[in-house]
Order: C-alpha cells, then structure tokens, then sequence
C-alpha cells in the first residue's frame, strides 16, 4: 500500500496499479515527488508531481487532478499520465483516490452534446450588411454540416477569449459546460488567437488538460476535436508558432492514447494533408488562412458524425416543441430540362432559377417511408447555374405568431452531383435573410463542388424569432452550381418548427 505525504500529514490510498510513495517539499513549490517502487521495494522510477491545478465549481468539490510533470523525471508521457489517479482534496490535507463517476451531480440530460469551440468549428460567421439588405453570411463550419448529418440540437459554448488568451478561454467555460449536465463534450482547441499571439504549448495544455480531467471526473464523455493546421502564410504566424500549434495538438492526440474512455477525431486526411512544400493550405479547403470552405467543412463535419452518431442511442428531442408539417399534395405535371418555369410543383412549393438550368420535377416516396418525396434532377450549364425552390410566405405566416422562435426544416438527400457546391436554406423576411449551410450570399472564389455521393442530412436554418411586424416570411433552399454538371436531388418533410429553447452561449 502506498504511502501518500502531504505537506507534513501522511495518509495511505490504494492504487490498484502501482505502489507509490508522494513526498511533499522535496521539489520546488507546488510540487511533490513521485517514487514508484515494487513489491520488494526497489525504485522503478521517479518524477515530479504538478499539484497545483485546481478547479473549482460551483455546488461541487474543490477537486485537484494530479498530474506527472515528465521534463523532471525520466518517464515518458503515456507512463506518466497514467501512474496516478484522479485526487480530491478532503478535510486538512489529507488526499485521496476517487473512483470516476463518484462525485454526486444530477443526471446528464439525454442525448445532449456541448462543444468547447472556437470560430472555425462554428454554425455561421458573422452578419454584416450588403446595401440595404442584411444578411447573415452563410459561411458554415463543420457544426452546421454535423448537426445537418446527425439530425440532433446541440450546444455550443464559444470561447471568443472569455477568461484572457492565456487560459484559451476553454478553460474559462468549464463551469456552464458542466452546469448544462451534458452526455458528451466535444473539445476543439482551434486556439488560433492563442498561438499567434506566441503562447507555448506547455502552457495551453496546461489549461487543456485541467479542461479535459474535469469532464471526465463528472463522468462526461469527452470527444477530442483536432483542429487543422494553420496556413504558414498569414503573417501572424512564424514557423516557431505553428511547430508550437503542432506540438499542443501532439499532446491532445496522445491524451486520447493514454486515456481510453475519450474519443479522439482527427481531422480528415484531404484537410490535414492538403499543403504544399511550404505547409500553405491548398485554396480547396480554406476560405481565409483559418476558416474552412464548404467542402472543407462537409468532410470535418462528416468525421465528427461517424465518431459521435453511435454514442446515440436515439435521436435527440425537445421536450416542448410544435412541428407544423407542410402538405405534399397537389403535384403538377413534370417540368422538361431546359424549359423556363416559375410554377406551383407542391401545392406549397415553387420553383424558379437563376441562368439556364434545366430541372425534371417529379413526384416519388420518401426514403424513410413517412410520405411523398419530390425528386429535382437538375442539369447545369454554367457556374452561377442556381435553382431555387421556395414555400411562398401565404404557407408560413398561418402556422407562427408574434414572440414564437420558430426553424424551417427540412429532409434533403443529395443522390448523386457533380459540380454541385452548396445547398444553402433560409428565411426571407423582407430585406433579412437568415441563411444556413454553404455559401449563399458572398460566395468565395474558391468555393468547391461537393463529393459525388450521397449526403443525406436534415436541414434546419438557425432559430428565429418571429416580430410582430411581420408581413411577409418565405422559406428557401437553393441548389448552387460552380460549373456545368447536374445533381439528382430528393426534399420532403418541409415542416415548421417552433422551438422553445435553443442556447447559443457566446
């Protein structure tokens, strides 16, 4: 049985994996050290403890996780992490070992996802004016693909520096993240700010990994998010700070390694691997040197949903929340390739175009079996080809009222495309368009064409409340083409939302 002192107080813990003894005062302060010995006695090995970082929480214990500091010692990293086990301080200095899962907290709540994130994991980018018309970019990140994908609500926690840069400002949320009793955590540390302002790595881990021992301790599955590399080519950044970015997301992965009950997601391969000699991101995958374009996102926000979708049990619902479907009647005959039309093809759903697309519209079953489905095989011509397909606001403004936060949803499966590169649904509310998924209104350049394969996803535009001046309220979604190519395209389900709480926490 191990002996464990503490400042001048000696206690014993059992550690059903190694024998150790912890001596207080032997090293610099807020430091103990660590002698692993054997049965028989003998020294296996030694290293300094860093007991200093602690968290407090409101209504929960003052906790400290007790890690292995390997630059004083000789052990590796994966030895280190895991030679102790997680300690809570009781009454004077007497410490002692916990089991996971043992602090008293009320239950998760079902099926409900927080992400620590930064700005390029987040839904949207900002609202910024064009003329009279305000729009709300439709720049996604990955968590627009991923909630698209998954077909669940979740929430998300930005950091925006909340806290000082210093803490990554991850850190800093810890205390609503654990107050909203979460199932699982998604930890992304873009932390861009952090590293180009020149912060080590050692010193964000720091702050991480007191994040990270924390949600484990409250019995939350942690999923580790690493983020992509940075272009070398934004100026902010010298090659110390990215080798200093590479080592910080070296030190997540191997923390995945160690600890196997979090869930590591690296970022897919075309993302992480597309630069050049010099490390500058092929223009595919980024809008800016930080943010990711569409194409970009759809494959990150694809490999979080294949990591975290089988930890559901069941898709996540709202307690509260009125769905209004839309009817599927009422179908006119079929619209021929390259003939102009503006006409009623579900009797709440209209059709124009942008250029000269031609669209076969058609009448099919749903592919889950709740209905009828409309099926569009568009053939584009040239880029800015673009189909619209628009429920009239006659067909919205019945089913809402004044002070109702109210989505437009929608089932959409992308059969087949090629040249395909966003499919952005909105609102439209006289001059204010709330736009969700690709790019819609400022499109870059460098805006892509989505995979050929299937991408069946749920659509939802971002809550919205509903002004007692309202008038006019149409819902879209638009098929936006980068080029000649075609798309075969399935929507049905178009519903209504009301939503009685979405939280956004910024």
């Amino acid at each position: 049985m191990p002996t464990l002192l503490c400042g001048n107080r000696t206690t014993t813990c059992v550690d059903p994996l190694h024998t150790m003894t912890i001596t207080a005062g032997t090293a610099s302060a807020g430091t103990v050290r660590v002698l692993d010995t054997d049965a028989a006695g003998t020294l296996l090995r030694t290293a300094t403890i860093d007991d200093s970082q602690t968290v407090e929480v409101g209504g929960y214990p003052k906790r400290v996780q007790v890690h292995i500091d390997c630059t004083a010692g000789s052990l590796d990293y994966s030895t280190a992490l895991s030679a102790l086990p997680v300690a809570q301080w009781g009454s004077g200095e007497t410490l002692k070992t916990i089991p996971p899962r043992s602090v008293s907290r009320p239950s998760a709540v079902r099926n409900s996802v927080v992400l620590l994130g930064s700005s390029s994991m987040a839904f949207t980018n900002d609202i910024v004016y064009t003329g009279a018309a305000r729009y709300n970019h439709s720049a996604a990140g990955p968590l627009t693909w991923l909630a698209a994908l998954s077909k669940r609500k979740f929430t998300l926690l930005k950091n925006l520096a909340q806290g000082g840069l210093d803490t990554d400002g991850v850190y800093a949320r810890l205390g609503q993240a654990l107050a909203l009793r979460p199932e699982i955590v998604m930890y992304h540390a873009g932390t861009n700010g952090v590293f180009q302002l020149g912060r080590t790595a050692d010193l964000v881990w720091s702050y991480a990994k007191k994040t990270l021992d924390a949600l484990r301790e409250a019995g939350i599955r942690v999923v580790l998010l690493v983020p992509q590399k940075w272009n070398t080519a934004d100026a902010a950044y010298s090659t110390a700070k990215r080798d200093e970015y590479f080592l910080y997301c070296a030190y997540l992965r191997q923390y995945a390694a160690v600890n196997r009950d979090v869930i590591l997601v690296n970022i897919p391969q075309i993302v992480q691997d597309g630069a050049d000699a010099n490390g500058n991101q092929l223009s595919n995958y980024f809008i800016d040197t930080k943010h990711l374009s569409n194409l970009a996102a759809y494959y990150v926000g694809k490999a979080i949903y294949e990591a975290v979708d089988p930890l559901f049990p069941e898709p996540g619902l709202v307690e509260g929340e009125e769905i209004n479907y839309l009817t599927d009647a009422a179908m006119t005959t079929t619209v021929a390739a390259g003939t102009p039309f503006s006409g009623t093809l579900w009797s709440k759903f209209t059709l124009s175009r942008t250029q000269t697309p031609g669209v076969v519209a058609s009448m099919v079953p749903a592919p889950d079996g709740s209905g009828m489905a409309q099926r569009l095989q568009i053939t584009a011509n040239a880029n800015n080809d673009r189909v619209n397909v628009q429920i009239p606001s006659a067909n919205i403004l019945p089913l809402v009222a004044p002070g109702e936060r109210i989505t437009f949803e929608m089932n959409v499966r992308i059969n087949s495309s090629t040249a395909l590169r966003a499919f952005p649904q909105y609102f439209s509310r006289t001059n204010l368009a709330v736009t969700d998924m690709g790019r819609d209104i400022d499109t870059p350049t460098n805006d892509k064409a989505m995979p050929n394969e299937v991408i069946d996803v749920v659509l939802q535009t971002p809550a919205w409340d509903v002004w007692a001046g309202t008038t006019a309220l149409d819902g879209f979604i638009a098929f936006l083409f980068n080029g000649a190519g075609s798309a075969d395209v399935t929507l049905w389900n178009p519903r209504i939302r009301k939503v009685p709480s979405m939280p956004l926490i910024y």
